[in-house]
């Protein structure tokens, strides 16, 4: 009996911990999609579409979900949802999916790609950025450099293209990539 007590006080210790710590990053995750949707974005030029993106999954991991697009610099992304899944923890994986009438528009050379499903699953490195400003980016090309990608897929009605491999930044911060890909169903 003693035993039985003490397997469901750790049990109801766990669930409590887990829960705690679960809706804390939570409420960091979206005090930051705060921050970025109402300031840091419009500061960098990004233009939101879609109302503030919302966080949801407990018990599991966490989803934030975004629908319709946004537009920088002449360049309109839309979609129907786009949804980041996955602990932000590093050396764990995270999942982005976009899903729907998908249309990557640059206005500035007149170029429209479209797309049914897009999905990146990639391991989270030790940070990303923390703004796009020249200094914080090299900064983390230097601690960082690359992103592991577990997989990355483009469907449309064309071709389907599937990669995996290594993308980061070089010594000149160009794109820079090692990805071994695979394309199907175009003539």
């Amino acid at each position: 009996m003693k035993k039985l007590k003490l397997i469901l006080i750790f049990i109801v210790v766990t669930v409590l911990v887990y829960s705690g710590t679960w809706f804390y990053m939570a409420q960091r995750i979206d005090d930051y999609l705060t921050q970025y949707y109402t300031v840091d974005g419009p500061a960098e030029g990004i233009q939101f579409y879609g109302e503030k993106p919302v966080v949801s999954g407990f018990p599991f991991a966490p989803v934030v979900t975004y629908k319709d697009g946004f537009e920088k610099n002449n360049v309109l992304i839309y979609f129907d949802t786009l949804t980041i899944s996955g602990f932000p923890i590093p050396s764990l994986p995270m999942m982005i999916e976009a899903s729907g009438d998908i249309q990557l528009v640059n206005q500035n050379i007149k170029e429209k790609i479209k797309a049914d499903k897009i999905d990146l699953k990639f391991i989270m490195p030790r940070y990303f950025p923390r703004s796009a400003q020249k200094q914080d980016i090299a900064q983390w090309q230097k601690d960082v450099g690359t992103v592991e990608i577990m997989g990355a897929d483009f469907i449309n009605s064309e071709v389907n293209i599937h990669g995996e491999g290594l993308l980061g930044l070089d010594q000149n911060l160009q794109l820079s990539g090692h990805l071994k890909t695979k394309t199907y169903g175009y003539e």
